[in-house]
């Protein structure tokens, strides 16, 4: 999805992106969607003034945002001359592997793939408090299990929250009192503990049950 990106994809006024097919035309190739779904994204601003400065760089002519312009020309060769396999107009950038190794190398960082940074923006997502359908719609998963089962991971500051969020109403404070905590209080631990239970409730790891919080069942 990344490299297929193209100028047309980017909504700056709107502050998002959009994940849509690509026709055949003079200067793009046919691409679909995984999913087959169109669908947008939020663009925070340091993104999008990176795609700006990118977008600003670009050949005259040229609308796919991460290819050189060489690779650009020598792909739009192949598919002028039918040469164009659809292997590589899925994944247009031959070395996207060397290239990640070597910014990964510059960030000192060892272990990590790209799709890692997917699994961790969904996760993210997840301890901010969004709600599963929504993180579906936005990671572009056709199944809920796909978003619950293999993205989420529930790490130790969150389990630590949920047991101060549990110590936090065995010692009086009441469930429903902490779900209404950000609108009803500027403690900041208290926004902290309600956040926290707000995210395992919406995640499925903790429910509200007849005495206060239980574990999640399936």
């Amino acid at each position: 999805e990344v490299l297929n990106l193209t100028i047309n994809d980017i909504d700056f006024d709107k502050g998002k992106v959009i994940v849509q097919p690509k026709p055949d035309t003079n200067s793009t190739w046919r691409w679909v969607v995984k999913d087959k779904e169109r669908r947008e994204l939020p663009l925070i601003e340091s993104v999008a003034q990176l795609l700006a400065d990118i977008t600003a760089g670009l050949q005259e002519g040229q609308p796919y945002l991460f290819l050189s312009a060489e690779r650009y020309e020598h792909l739009l060769m192949l598919k002028k001359s039918g040469k164009l396999i659809d292997r590589v107009a899925k994944c247009p950038e031959a070395n996207f592997r060397r290239g990640w190794k070597l910014i990964c190398k510059r960030a000192a960082v060892e272990g990590v793939t790209f799709h890692d940074l997917r699994a961790t923006c969904i996760t993210e997502w997840f301890e901010q408090g969004m709600m599963p359908h929504e993180v579906q719609r936005l990671a572009g998963h056709s199944s809920i299990d796909t978003t619950m089962n293999y993205y989420v991971g529930i790490r130790e500051s969150m389990i630590d929250r949920a047991r101060q969020a549990s110590s936090s109403v065995s010692d009086g404070n009441s469930v429903a009192h902490l779900l209404r905590t950000p609108q009803n209080t500027q403690n900041s631990k208290e926004m902290e503990l309600a956040s926290a239970m707000q995210t395992l409730i919406s995640a499925g790891v903790i429910k509200i049950g007849a005495t206060g919080l239980e574990p999640a069942t399936s």
